[in-house]
């Protein structure tokens, strides 16, 4: 009776060996998978943390915004290369759709401005 338990012990030492060493695979795995997304999560922190001044300065720049301003921008029958370069972005952030008009080389070119 002991020989057969010390037999049935030993299967589920051997079972138990097969399975700790599963659980220790997945854990290195899981570890490599926790340290990959604490490297995402540390690289987005980090352009947040760029990205934030830079957002809080814009919106304080729009709050001082006159409409006097936006009068003077309208004057412009050419605007300068800036200006027409934050409408451009400012149509596609408010998804709105560009006039086509021909450009110099008489090829129609995505007007944001007219």
């Amino acid at each position: 009776e002991v020989k057969q338990t010390s037999v049935v012990v030993a299967k589920e030492k051997e079972a138990a060996d097969v399975t700790k060493g599963q659980v220790e695979k997945q854990a290195a795995e899981a570890k490599v998978k926790a340290d990959e997304c604490k490297a995402i999560e540390d690289d987005a922190q980090k352009d947040l943390d760029e990205a934030l001044p830079l957002l809080d300065a814009a919106v304080r720049i729009l709050r001082e915004l006159k409409e006097s301003d936006i009068t003077i921008l309208k004057s412009f029958k050419q605007p300068p290369g800036p200006v027409v370069m934050t409408m451009e972005a400012m149509c596609i952030m408010l998804e709105k759709k560009p006039a086509y008009t021909k450009g110099p080389d008489g090829k129609k070119v995505k007007d944001y401005w007219s």
